[in-house]
């Protein structure tokens, strides 16, 4: 027998095992399109504020400098296609790609177009890096919630 809470009877099932109510399909084309979308954007602004390369040197460190801007943004639509995942981890993901696709397209269009300001090219740069330190934590946290079976 289940414990009761505040002695009013109610009783609930322990934390172990509880699922959110999460549509998986819906869910994971939503952070699937956040994903695609943040990525589009992060590419156009990162080349927005790369300039035109005129050496394969150029060229290079252009295409690396892109790839580390829009990582974020790809773990996403990896996430996304993750078989086999539990309701919670699914939605975990889901409200953390809203936080990140939102916040990180926001600081950028904030950061070229509305509000320019001579460090803005940096943005693109060390933006991943609070972005990868905030998917990190949570999913750390999710792994040992989730009895190291999480993804």
């Amino acid at each position: 027998m289940l414990p009761s809470v505040a002695g009013r009877g109610i009783r609930h099932a322990p934390a172990q095992g509880v699922r959110w109510p999460v549509n998986y399909p819906k869910a994971q084309q939503l952070t699937f399109a956040l994903g695609f979308v943040a990525l589009i954007t992060n590419v156009a602004v990162a080349l927005y504020y790369a300039g035109t390369p005129e050496s394969l040197p150029g060229i290079f460190f252009t295409l690396l400098f892109v790839a580390w801007s829009g990582s974020p943004y790809l773990f996403f639509l990896f996430a996304s296609r993750v078989p086999d995942q539990s309701a919670s981890t699914v939605g975990l993901i889901l409200v953390v790609a809203i936080i990140v696709c939102a916040g990180g397209v926001w600081a950028l269009i904030d950061t070229a177009f509305i509000h320019r300001d001579p460090f803005g090219p940096a943005l693109p740069l060390f933006l991943p890096l609070w972005q990868w330190m905030l998917l990190l934590i949570v999913l750390t946290v999710n792994y040992f919630r989730e009895g190291r079976n999480a993804t």
